[in-house]
């Protein structure tokens, strides 16, 4: 199934294409400024969704279960990606995040299993901690250097002063190294990081510890 929405529809609304299981392509009107919440919700072969520029709110979980989606750029008007917005889409590969984002919230990536890289603007603000759980094959991140809030280390997402982590690309291989300074560890992390093999801590860190590739805290006991 194929649908084209005519010029005069501003709003999709709550789970209004939700579960339509044929459907294959929307093609939007240049007046469209809102889709709303569960819009596309389990549209498990839509192949193609273009949203045009006018766009300015995605609801939440509004492509979440688009099982076919294999790439997507968001307006350059939405600020906020909103709770599981994108999430269990298997096939996503590349997602275009724009410069207005400061904002991305809970489970708005998760189980996104083909997604490779994500590249966090400098608005960017708040990300919550289960935005890119079990990405089993995400590479890298990489980070805007005028964020003043992210950064990354050998792909991986750190708060600008590298004392926090706050995710370990899910697709990682072999040996997941700590630096130094690392005093927080993001309840995500490593969620869905099955790759990794051992951690190895340095030595000067004053809060984690390994032995044998396994990560503890300093004393060893936990």
């Amino acid at each position: 199934i194929h649908v084209a929405l005519p010029e005069t529809i501003t709003s999709i609304g709550m789970e209004a294409f939700s579960y339509c299981r044929n459907l294959e392509s929307v093609l939007l009107s240049d007046s469209l400024r809102e889709v709303e919440g569960y819009a596309f919700y389990g549209c498990n072969r839509l192949l193609e969704i273009n949203l045009p520029e006018t766009v300015t709110t995605i609801g939440d979980y509004a492509f979440a279960g688009c099982l076919s989606l294999t790439q997507m750029t968001l307006p350059p008007e939405v600020t906020t990606i909103e709770k599981g917005t994108f999430f269990e889409c298997s096939n996503l590969e590349t997602v275009v995040i724009e410069n207005a984002v400061t904002e991305l919230k809970e489970r708005c990536f998760e189980r996104c299993s083909s997604l490779l890289r994500i590249h966090i603007p400098a608005a960017v603000q708040t990300i919550a901690e289960d935005a890119f759980t079990y990405c089993g094959n995400l590479e890298e991140f990489t980070v805007d250097a005028d964020n003043e809030n992210f950064t990354t280390m050998d792909g991986s997402l750190y708060n600008k002063e590298l004392n926090t982590l706050y995710f370990c690309p899910g697709g990682k291989v072999g040996t997941f190294d700590f630096p130094a300074q690392i005093m927080t560890i993001g309840a995500g992390a490593f969620l869905g990081c099955i790759h990794l093999t051992d951690f190895n801590v340095d030595s000067e860190n004053p809060n984690f510890s390994s032995v044998e590739g396994i990560l503890y805290n300093k004393e060893g006991t936990i």
